[in-house]
């Protein structure tokens, strides 16, 4: 996916080549504006000559929020033509760090970032307008890796993934109020392995042999242990809430 508002080589000649020209205001210490040749204004702060808090702005983008070394960095929010956006930590113009990111086709990631990818904790709504559909859990470059858990109306898939493919888990689907049906995918994850408790609409599933344990919340939240991660990792099924969080 690679989420970012310039390339590298784009990035470097941005801050290193690139011609400044101050169009309006104090362009060293305090409130200007600056065009670059290479098609950016920045209207913001500035101290000693570098770029703050502001806005960058460019036909397909726009940026607001905090800046470092000339690039955004830190706190800010950028909102593509396509619709797209991003709110949250950025690093050197690429998200990093945790954030919300909507995608142009009403896809919803909260989680945490790096260099601009899925990687980290979080979780994805395939469709931002049902919050009851998603996976919550571990990413590495915008791929299900690591822990996590697919919940689905009808039924709930969890154990452990790689490249996107549940390679040893469960899926669970309900029988009656208080009764489930489990069937273990991969070696090793026979059905006897893993406990299934209901209480006033909240699911608890945990492996017997205490690897993994998952609490959900309808409509509110999911949490998530793993042995050996003294991290609570709490996921918010909702539009606002960071993604990924612990207590």
């Amino acid at each position: 996916m690679k989420l970012i508002l310039f390339s590298v080589s784009t990035a470097h000649t941005f801050i290193g080549q690139a011609q400044d020209e101050c169009v309006s205001g104090d362009c060293e210490n305090g409130y200007g504006e600056q065009q670059c040749d290479c098609g950016y204004l920045y209207k913001g702060m500035f101290e000693n000559g570098a770029k703050t808090s502001g806005k960058l702005i460019k036909d397909e983008l726009h940026y607001v929020g905090e800046f470092r070394e000339d690039m955004p960095w830190g706190n800010g929010a950028i909102y593509f033509a396509d619709s797209s956006s991003y709110r949250g930590k950025f690093k050197a113009a690429a998200p990093h760090g945790e954030g919300r990111y909507y995608t142009a086709s009403g896809k919803l990631y909260k989680g945490e970032m790096q260099n601009g990818d899925y990687t980290g904790f979080g979780i994805l709504f395939t469709d931002s307008t049902n919050l009851d559909t998603y996976y919550a859990g571990g990413f590495e470059n915008d791929k299900k890796s690591g822990y996590g858990i697919e919940v689905q109306p009808d039924s709930l898939t969890f154990g452990f993934y790689r490249n996107n493919v549940l390679k040893k888990g469960w899926v669970v689907t309900r029988a009656g109020d208080s009764t489930f049906t489990v069937v273990g995918v991969g070696r090793g994850s026979d059905q006897k392995n893993v406990m299934v408790s209901t209480f006033e609409g909240s699911t608890l599933l945990r492996t017997r042999d205490g690897t993994v344990e998952f609490y959900l919340r309808p409509g509110e939240f999911v949490e998530m242990m793993v042995a050996g991660d003294k991290r609570l990792r709490r996921f918010y099924a909702d539009l606002t809430t960071p993604g990924e969080s612990a207590d």
